[in-house]
C-alpha cells in the first residue's frame, strides 16, 4: 500500500512560503498572518498523517529527508525548502505538535532573513549527525568561524573546477560565514586576520562579501535579496581567474585587468542556478555611479543598486589593502578620504555615506 504523504508534501510548500513571505512582509502585515496560519493548518494535517508527535527536516548534500527518510516527491514540493534551509544554514529542523505560533513566527522571520534561527522548546535547529554505521558524522552548525571559512574556500574552489556543480555548496558555506560573523559581532575581527592570508584574490573576495553584507543589513535589506548581494560581492571579482597565470591581478597590464568584469560575468552565467544579480555584480561593479566613465565601455549606463554597494566596499577593501604599511587608524582615515573624494561620481553617494556611518560604530570596524 503506497504511504499517504500528501499533507506532509502540502506543508513542505507551506513552509518555504510562509518564510519567504516573512522575508518580505512585516509580522503584523496580513500576508504574514495568513502565511502563518496556513502553516499552522499543515503542521496539524502532517503530524494526524505521520502518526507523530514531531517532524524533522534534513539537508543532505542539497537533498531533503523528511523523519531520516529522502523525500522522493516531486522536486516542486522540496525545492522552496531546500533552497530555503540553504540560505540559513540549517541542516536539521525539528518541529514538535506542541509548537505555538509565537515560536513559529520567530522560525519564520529567521528563514525569511537568511539567519539561523534559535531553538525553542518545541523547535530545535541543529547540525545533521548520522548515527553509527550510516556514514561520516556532517559537520554543519558546530563549526567554528575559521572552519566555515575553510568550507567556503573549498567549495568555491569546487565551484571554480565544474561550473556545473558546487553553487548550492557555495551558497550554504558562504551564508553559514556571514551567520557566523553577525551572531557573533565578528565581521571586522575577522576582516583584520585575514589581511595576512597570502591569497590575495580570496582574501579581497571574501572581504568584499563580508563588507557588503553588512553594509545592507545595516539598510534593513534580508532574505533572497541580501543573499543574491552576499553572492555577487564573493564572486564580483572571478573573472580574473581567467587573467592571472602565475601573476598577481596588481601585476596585470591596465588593459587587461579592464578585462575582468565581462570576462567575470560570463563565467558566472555558464554556471546552473547561478543567480542574476552576481552575473550583473560581475559585470557592473567599475562602471561609474554617473553613467560617466569607469568598464566595460558603455556610454551612459550606470550599474544597478547591487553594483553600487559592492563598489562601495570594493573600493574600500582595495585603498585599505594599497595602504598596508600605514598604521591602521591612519590608514582608516586615508580610505574615508578617498572614498568621500569618489562619491557622486565613481560611487553613490548615499551609501559612502550609510557605508562610512556604519565603520564609524561597528566595533573594530577602524582597525580592521
Amino acid at each position: 500500500m503506497t504511504e499517504n504523504t500528501e499533507a506532509t508534501s502540502a506543508l513542505i510548500v507551506d513552509l518555504a512560503q510562509a518564510a519567504s513571505t516573512n522575508g518580505l512582509y512585516p509580522a503584523d502585515h496580513p500576508r504574514s498572518r495568513r502565511a502563518l496560519d496556513s502553516l499552522t493548518a499543515s503542521l496539524a494535517a502532517a503530524f494526524d498523517e505521520r502518526q507523530k508527535e514531531d517532524i524533522t527536516f534534513l539537508l543532505v548534500d542539497d537533498d531533503l529527508a523528511v523523519d531520516q527518510q529522502p523525500w522522493q516527491r516531486s522536486a516542486h514540493h522540496r525545492t522552496g525548502l531546500v533552497k530555503a534551509m540553504t540560505r540559513s544554514g540549517i541542516e536539521r529542523l525539528t518541529i514538535a505538535r506542541a509548537v505555538g505560533e509565537g515560536e513559529l513566527a520567530r522560525l519564520l522571520r529567521a528563514i525569511g532573513g537568511a539567519r539561523i534561527p534559535n531553538s525553542t522548546e518545541h523547535v530545535t535547529i541543529g547540525r545533521l549527525a548520522i548515527e553509527e554505521g550510516e556514514g561520516e558524522e556532517l559537520e554543519g552548525l558546530g563549526r567554528t568561524l575559521e572552519g566555515r571559512l575553510d568550507d567556503l574556500e573549498q567549495s568555491l574552489g569546487t565551484l571554480l573546477e565544474d561550473p556545473t556543480r558546487g553553487f548550492a555548496q557555495l551558497e550554504r558555506s558562504l551564508w553559514q560565514v556571514l551567520d557566523s560573523t553577525t551572531r557573533e559581532n565578528r565581521t571586522f575581527a575577522l576582516l583584520k586576520s585575514l589581511r595576512g592570508k597570502q591569497d590575495r584574490l580570496w582574501r579581497h573576495a571574501v572581504n568584499v562579501g563580508l563588507l557588503v553584507t553588512h553594509h545592507a543589513r545595516s539598510l534593513n535589506i534580508e532574505g533572497q535579496a541580501l543573499h543574491d548581494l552576499g553572492v555577487g560581492a564573493l564572486l564580483h571579482d572571478i573573472g580574473y581567474l581567467d587573467l592571472m597565470v602565475g601573476e598577481g591581478k596588481a601585476d596585470l597590464p591596465a588593459n587587461l585587468r579592464r578585462r575582468h568584469p565581462e570576462l567575470g560575468a560570463m563565467r558566472l552565467a555558464a554556471v546552473p542556478g547561478m543567480c542574476d544579480l552576481a552575473i550583473l555584480v560581475a559585470y557592473e561593479h567599475h562602471l561609474a555611479w554617473n553613467g560617466q566613465g569607469g568598464y566595460p565601455q558603455s556610454a551612459g549606463r550606470r550599474p544597478g543598486f547591487a553594483a553600487q554597494i559592492t563598489a562601495v566596499s570594493d573600493t574600500w577593501e582595495m585603498l585599505l589593502d594599497g595602504a598596508a604599511a600605514v598604521p591602521a587608524t591612519q590608514r582608516y582615515e586615508l580610505a574615508a578620504g578617498e572614498l568621500k573624494r569618489r562619491a557622486g561620481t565613481m560611487l553613490d553617494p548615499f551609501l559612502v555615506a550609510t557605508f562610512l556611518e556604519l565603520m564609524k560604530t561597528a566595533p573594530g570596524a577602524q582597525t580592521a
